[in-house]
Order: C-alpha cells, then structure tokens, then sequence
C-alpha cells in the first residue's frame, strides 16, 4: 500500500524515493545515482529555469516604452476633454498602443520589439515636430529626447535581442 501523503510531501520537498527495493531512501531529484546504493534514477524531473534574460538597456528602453504608452494615454483624454479633439486622440491612442507592443516585445528579448520600438520613436518624433508650432519647446526637447534615447538603447542592446 502506497502512503499517498508520504508521496505529496516528497514532491512537495524535492526529493524522490530510490527505485531499488532493499534501499528505498529519499534521495534529491536531481539526483542521477542514489548516493546510498548507487541505483541509477529515473531521468531529473527538475526542468530548467524559463526565466528571461535580458540585457538591463533592453529592460529600460522596455520600460521607458510603457511610460510613453501612458503618456499618450493622458495626452488622449486632454485631446478629448480639454478641447474635443478626436483625431488627435485616436493618433495618441495609436502611439500608445504602439509603445505598449514594442516595450512588450522587448521584455521578451524579442527582436521584432526592437523594431517596432524604433518605429514609434521615430513616429512619435516625426509627430511631434509636425505639430510643434501647436506645443511648448520643453515639451518638443523632451519628446524628440526621449525618441532618440529609446532609439539609442535599442541599437546599443540589439545584440542582446532574440532573432526569429
């Protein structure tokens, strides 16, 4: 008879019970070879870590791109709110739908998020310097600014992108 509690917890620590009858001890899951008796064990069971690893330029630009996507979401509602602008609004939302694939992409170390990164930067920049004669030279500086570092963090961390 099986003690189904004895089993759970053996899962639950780790651990794995040695196949050879006169041993039977507990040993690690990741074990190849009982160290008690030396029997071979079943294949590990520990799978290996799924975890991203990305470059830390990749997870900034990663994160820069969500904080625009929110910045054109606030910038959407004033359009709408302030002065019942709607194409200027559906643009904002476009923008920030597009940031928001692209900072995806790239926290999945995926290339194609560098390139739709670079995209919307230059978008983004190109939009912003057609209707600069409408906005503040602060506002100008720091949207073209941070086009250009989102471009620049891109290019410097390519190498650490995955490619299809």
């Amino acid at each position: 008879m099986i003690d189904t509690n004895h089993n759970f917890m053996l899962i639950y620590l780790n651990v794995q019970s040695c196949p050879n009858p006169g041993c039977g001890k507990e040993v690690e899951e990741s074990a190849v070879f009982c160290p008690f008796c030396g029997t071979k064990l079943a294949e590990s069971k520990v799978r290996p870590s799924t975890a991203i690893k990305r470059h830390p330029l990749i997870t900034i630009c990663a994160i820069l791109l969500f904080i625009c996507s929110l910045i054109h979401i606030f910038n959407m509602v004033d359009f709408v709110v302030n002065y019942e602008y709607l194409t200027g609004s559906i643009t904002q939302l476009f923008f920030s739908i597009f940031a928001l694939v692209a900072g995806c992409f790239l926290l999945k170390s995926k290339e194609i998020g560098g390139i739709i990164g670079i995209a919307y930067a230059i978008l983004t920049a190109s939009d912003t310097l057609l209707v600069a004669q409408e906005l503040s030279v602060y506002w100008i500086i720091f949207d073209v600014s941070l086009s250009i570092a989102i471009i620049i963090l891109i290019v410097i961390g390519w190498k650490h992108l995955k490619h299809p």
